[in-house]
């Protein structure tokens, strides 16, 4: 990984942009006191001490005992198990926390770019309790492979209907010839996701709707009947 691939991972987890160029300084040169670790990574001395013991309230490094104060980052391992502990904590806390939604309409919401289609995608496979339909290209299912994965592992019954032949342990797997672009995503029977998606670009809307619901499954089910009633007259 190049150091701005690594020093952007750093502040989506939390990290300021100095607070990460030290870190990764720590990380390479491993002990370093504060004038070395301003002079490593160019930020002034005054700044580089500050941000220092940022690091080390934050629990990402610590003062090494000594007659000097110098800093050790803490591994990037244990940094990953931290994050996670305390996302987990807080959403924990906030979902214990969080106002009752009022009841209103069902909402239509856009979902714009490959990208963020991709994430709505992934974030139903992980959040699915018993049943997921999907109808989408053998090369986009690859990108959410390891969530669907972990989805069976769970118990959830996937349903793939796809473009060509795809395999994935737990699923069963439909295939139908079409063009590469609709997407339709259906998970528990309640939540919904259906647009378009190619290598390039994507555009769907997520709802949980019912008749969107309802008239996506059925859409999804007439065409794996076709599916099941081709197969039959092949055998």
């Amino acid at each position: 990984m190049s150091s701005p691939d690594f020093i952007d991972a750093l502040q989506a987890l939390g990290f300021t942009g100095q607070e990460a160029a030290l870190y990764r300084a720590l990380l390479e040169h491993g002990e370093l006191s504060g004038y070395e670790a301003a002079k490593e990574t160019g930020i002034s001395r005054s700044n580089a001490y500050h941000a220092l013991a940022s690091l080390v309230e934050k629990g990402f490094a610590s003062r090494v005992e000594g007659e000097a104060t110098r800093y050790a980052a803490l591994s990037l391992e244990d940094v990953g198990r931290l994050v996670r502990s305390r996302q987990e904590m807080s959403i924990k806390n906030a979902l214990a926390a969080a106002p009752q939604v009022k009841q209103g309409g069902t909402p239509f919401l856009s979902v714009s770019g490959r990208a963020a289609v991709l994430e709505r995608m992934r974030l139903l496979c992980q959040g699915a309790e018993d049943r997921l339909y999907l109808a989408l290209d053998a090369t986009d299912l690859e990108d959410i492979r390891d969530d669907l994965a972990e989805a069976t592992a769970r118990g959830i019954r996937v349903t793939v209907l796809c473009n060509r032949a795809w395999e994935l342990d737990g699923a069963l797997v439909h295939v139908r010839r079409k063009a590469r672009g609709p997407v339709r995503v259906i998970a528990d029977g309640r939540k919904v996701l259906t647009g378009e998606l190619d290598q390039a670009r994507g555009e769907c809307v997520f709802s949980e709707n019912p008749h969107l619901v309802n008239l996506i499954k059925d859409s999804l089910t007439h065409e794996i009947q076709i599916v099941q009633a081709r197969a039959t007259e092949r055998n």
